[in-house]
């Protein structure tokens, strides 16, 4: 894939997903409705975060770097996504009538972690499947 291609499709969406993440934690409180504890805002506020850290992962893993980001690419991921989220809630201090909330950042915890589990999953279920196919292989 030509190195603009990557950049579009894999470098790009973070960005103009956390791009979008900022705009609409600058939209005033006046304009959003009141929400409490365990409400749609906080499987928002998950689901959000999952695909923050999805976009960058499929980043981090498109580059042809063999560095020890690329490497430790989950980590990095779980990191820079909690920085972001941590970053995502200190801005909004400075929003009028918007304030920060750590049960906002928690659900953006919960929906980072949920994609960690999932690709791990994921990677436990390709090396099983790929330790039988061997194990196959070996006795044939």
């Amino acid at each position: 894939m030509a190195r603009f291609q990557t950049i579009v499709f894999y470098h790009a969406p973070p960005w103009v997903w956390a791009l979008a993440i900022f705009v609409a934690s600058s939209i005033p409180a006046t304009y959003l409705p009141k929400i409490v504890l365990l409400s749609p805002d906080k499987l928002l506020h998950a689901a959000v975060f999952f695909v923050l850290a999805w976009l960058i992962y499929r980043s981090i893993a498109a580059s042809r770097s063999t560095s020890w980001i690329r490497t430790h690419a989950l980590t990095v991921t779980f990191l820079d996504s909690i920085v972001y989220a941590f970053f995502d809630e200190a801005h909004q201090h400075f929003v009028p009538g918007r304030v920060v909330d750590p049960f906002d950042v928690a659900a953006d915890v919960v929906g980072i972690s949920l994609f960690v589990l999932a690709i791990r999953t994921v990677f436990r279920i390709r090396t099983r499947r790929a330790e039988v196919a061997l194990g196959r292989n070996k006795t044939e």
